[in-house]
């Protein structure tokens, strides 16, 4: 009895510290980070915003063992916002895991230029197309100046792609998300309005029993009333339709090396 005892505040024991081991295992990266996910350096924020922004991150952050952090600076010291925004992932200590999971959205307000870079499960999570959708969500609001309506968006997309790409899903050529624009409203509802508009006029037409379709022109005509003495062909205009060949693009992420050798992914461009 006493040897069964034993046994069993052993496996408790063994337990309890797999239990912390794995713990510490998925907040080691993140605890290592020096710097906030939040850094407002060009101060584009309000206190309130600042504040409301960082507990987001950070809960996403946790709540995907993923870093999803923002870098606002007014200048990059000369480099690019892709070496910029490399070598601040990798100096602040982003990232979970083994592979430093986690993204960092750059904006530079010297050179009003953005870049998103993406570490470890941050490249199959944000692909090129997925890049690329976020840019058409965040860049207007970046170029109107509502910053923190775009940094909120950010957070929010990265946060579905990542659930999306754990559920075997990634948003990818192919593979993207349905979300309607308002454009593409608008002309859905000017089709629609069209097809309608045909379905009435057709209906009002089976109704006139008083005409009826000719074949010719001819049948208009009363008899000897009009002479055709001359005729002839004459060429008018060309009307030439050209459609563009379908490029061959392939899905995934296009991917860079830092200058300490780590792997990273990513899009940018200005607003």
């Amino acid at each position: 009895m006493k040897q069964l005892n034993k046994i069993k505040r052993v496996c408790i024991l063994l337990t309890m510290c797999l239990v912390f081991a794995l713990v510490f295992l998925s907040v080691q990266s993140s605890a290592q980070a020096s710097q906030p996910r939040l850094v407002d350096h060009a101060g584009l924020l309000s206190d309130t915003e600042y504040h409301s922004l960082l507990s987001k991150l950070d809960e996403i952050s946790t709540r995907q063992q993923f870093d999803v952090t923002i870098v606002t600076v007014t200048s990059t010291a000369g480099k690019s916002t892709l070496v910029y925004a490399d070598n601040f992932y990798e100096q602040a200590g982003y990232g979970f895991g083994p592979n430093w999971d986690g993204t960092l959205l750059l904006v530079d307000m010297g050179n009003r230029q953005w870049h998103i870079s993406t570490s470890g499960f941050g490249i199959t999570a944000l692909t090129d197309a997925g890049l690329a959708r976020i840019d058409d969500h965040i860049v207007p609001d970046l170029s109107a100046g509502n910053f923190y309506t775009a940094f909120n968006t950010f957070a929010d997309t990265v946060d579905q792609f990542v659930s999306s790409a754990r559920a075997g899903r990634p948003v990818d050529v192919g593979n993207m998300t349905s979300q309607v624009s308002v454009p593409m409203m608008m002309v859905m509802s000017l089709g629609v309005g069209v097809v309608l508009s045909l379905i009435i006029v057709g209906v009002m037409a089976s109704k006139m029993k008083s005409v009826k379709a000719q074949r010719g022109a001819c049948v208009y005509v009363k008899t000897n009333s009009m002479k055709l003495r001359d005729s002839r062909d004459q060429f008018l205009y060309r009307n030439i339709t050209r459609v563009p060949i379908p490029k061959n693009t392939g899905g995934g992420s296009s991917t860079h090396t830092s200058s300490s050798g780590r792997s990273f992914g990513g899009r940018g461009g200005g607003f």
